[in-house]
């Protein structure tokens, strides 16, 4: 069987680890993949193709285009590649897509090739644009929740419009994500050592921003020693720079270009901030817990992952007093961090692992082949 993997820039490159998880873990199982991305990623890659899972997978790049007309072109210019790639005599069975850029794309490209289409719905807020892009499909798609809440905003009926067609019904199947848990966690805010702070997000909730930076800066003024990393393209669609300046804080602070995608650098902060309460799953919150780093959110319905007092810590009302608050307590009591980072990663060990997300990845793929044809491998692992 051959599986598209089809990812739009921000996905390639914001969850570059969790698409090579799931690339080994199903070529273990005897999958074949062709990994298609926009041709800009490949470019900003050092390594190019081989640093993108090329030794596993067959590697190809796409223009992406937005209007139909386009969309058309690029759609046949992706079928020439994959014949390249996997030989003329060779079909795609399944279509995977991760990444919102690549819904339209990946819709056209299975009316095209006959291949069955699976979405990745990675937070509430997609509910509406699936009901439309399910409602244009040839055949019905699969829409993959990497969280129970997104599954039920899929399934929640639309208010009918005045003479509107009957709400679209989605196809849909939960699927956690998952990650490799090291055998120990390490240490956080260590003696004599600045607390280093991961701050990422969409930058769709200035408010919110604000309030966590502000917080920040009255826990520095109290005493706490902080330094700062910030996703460079959150921080500019929130001003944040302007804000920091403000606040006399830009000698704590820097701001990373794609740092969701740094886990060299991201996974060795002490604690992970998410000043937003948008429904959104990213995988770097499971690495982040995995590997001992304290997680800091505000209170977000949306997701199942986030536990107050048992995955993380949660400002259930956001404002700069709320977050100084905490910030200011896990600096100088350090024992609260590592109780919970410890609980967090119990959590990732028992609840998130990679091989039942690729578990349930292979389950949805058996589900949409329909023919019994499934490879699986008779390894007992």
């Amino acid at each position: 069987m051959h599986i598209l993997i089809l990812a739009d820039e921000l996905f390639a490159g914001r969850e570059r680890s969790l698409l090579t998880r799931l690339e080994v873990g199903l070529a273990d199982e005897g999958i074949r993949i062709v990994y298609a991305v926009p041709e800009a990623v490949l470019e900003h890659t050092p390594g190019g193709a081989t640093d993108l899972s090329g030794v596993i997978s067959k590697v190809i790049t796409y223009s992406p285009g937005s209007m139909a007309l386009t969309r058309g072109l690029v759609v046949r210019k992706i079928q020439r590649s994959i014949a390249m790639a996997i030989g003329e005599e060779e079909t795609i069975d399944i279509i995977h897509v991760f990444g919102g850029n690549a819904w339209e794309i990946g819709r056209d490209l299975a009316k095209a090739t006959g291949a069955a289409l699976i979405i990745e719905a990675w937070r509430t807020g997609l509910a509406p644009r699936a009901r439309l892009l399910a409602s244009t499909c040839k055949e019905e798609p699969l829409f993959l929740a990497s969280d129970p809440s997104i599954e039920r905003h899929l399934q929640t009926p639309q208010e009918p419009a005045p003479r509107a067609p009957d709400p679209v019904t989605l196809r849909t199947r939960v699927v956690n994500w998952g990650v490799l848990a090291p055998s120990s966690i390490r240490p956080t805010f260590v003696p004599n050592r600045p607390a280093t702070l991961m701050l990422i997000g969409s930058g769709r909730d200035a408010r919110a921003w604000e309030a966590a930076l502000r917080g920040i800066q009255i826990a520095a003024h109290e005493g706490a020693d902080l330094l700062v990393f910030c996703d460079s393209l959150a921080a500019k669609r929130v001003n944040l720079w302007a804000l920091a300046r403000s606040l006399n804080l830009l000698d704590r602070i820097s701001l990373i270009e794609e740092l969701e995608g740094r886990r060299d650098l991201m996974l060795h902060g002490d604690v992970l901030i998410l000043p937003e309460a948008l429904g959104e799953q990213r995988s770097i919150i499971l690495e982040a817990m995995a590997c001992g780093m304290v997680v800091l959110a505000a209170a977000d319905p949306n997701t199942s992952l986030l536990q107050p007092g048992r995955t993380a810590f949660i400002i259930d009302k956001p404002s700069p007093a709320t977050w100084s608050k905490i910030l200011i307590e896990l600096y100088r009591e350090p024992a609260r961090a590592a109780t919970i980072a410890a609980s967090a990663y119990l959590f990732i060990q028992l609840h998130r692992k990679a091989s039942d997300h690729i578990k349930g990845v292979l389950d949805a793929y058996q589900l949409m082949a329909g023919d019994g044809s499934f490879p699986f491998s008779t390894d007992p692992r």
